[in-house]
């Protein structure tokens, strides 16, 4: 991507206070940095400045505030990348607490059959990553609601579709250095109820969600795959 699009927005004034508070009030849960991550913290934290042109900037928390993402520094040690240090205001269902210190394949465990599909193109996919590229990709969910926290997996809501909302994050990796790999997360709802005006989307929806293993359906939530699914027959075939 564009390295002028690496953060095409700027944080609102509700977002960062709602940042501020849980960096203030729940800190464990939302913040940490490892010993051994303190110099890979400091220069993302750098970059972020730099990138965004604000010289008074020289923490991960400080860097953080200025922009709606979430940021998250692996490490390369030995043969693994590690996650040292992040500011992670809006989680999805996983706990900065559990994941700090634990390499790529461990963060990525509790999703079962991810590692065995895509953990060795992962792991190659950072060792190979150009210095200072940056790459982008998307992934996407579906909520109950738009709350930006949810670091537990919740009871699937018994609400139908057109009453839930879409999650997508936009996600960037950029090496900084040969052994650090700044992981940017983005968070953007749409009412599941819009796709209505988008049915092509919708179409392209369904034919993907069609074609996903068990284990990716088991991940999505079976009654939330089988809600929507039914809910884009009844757009599209009516």
């Amino acid at each position: 991507m564009d390295a002028a699009q690496w953060f095409p927005h700027r944080i609102s004034v509700s977002e960062r206070e709602r940042k501020a508070a849980l960096l203030r009030d729940q800190r464990e849960q939302v913040f940490a940095c490892l010993e051994n991550g303190a110099d890979a913290a400091a220069l993302s934290a750098r970059c972020v400045a730099e990138h965004l042109q604000q010289s008074y900037v020289d923490s991960l928390e400080q860097a953080s505030l200025l922009v709606p993402d979430d940021l998250c520094v692996m490490q390369r040690n030995g043969d693994v990348y590690e996650l040292v240090a992040a500011s992670l205001c809006s989680p999805s269902y996983w706990s900065l607490k559990e994941k700090i210190g634990q390499p790529l394949w461990a963060i990525h465990a509790t999703v079962d059959g991810l590692n065995e599909v895509i953990g060795a193109h992962m792991q190659r996919f950072f060792e190979r990553l150009p210095p200072q590229r940056i790459f982008e990709r998307r992934n996407w969910s579906m909520h109950a609601d738009a709350d930006r926290f949810h670091p537990r997996v919740e009871p699937e809501p018994s609400l139908p579709a057109e009453a839930q909302v879409l999650r997508s994050e936009r996600q960037t990796l950029r090496k900084l250095r040969d052994d650090v790999v700044l992981f940017t997360i983005d968070v953007r709802f749409a009412a599941v109820a819009d796709l209505a005006d988008h049915l092509d989307a919708a179409a392209q929806m369904r034919e993907s969600m069609r074609g996903w293993s068990a284990e990716e359906r088991e991940d999505f939530g079976g009654a939330r795959y089988d809600t929507l699914l039914e809910y884009l027959a009844t757009l599209l075939e009516a």
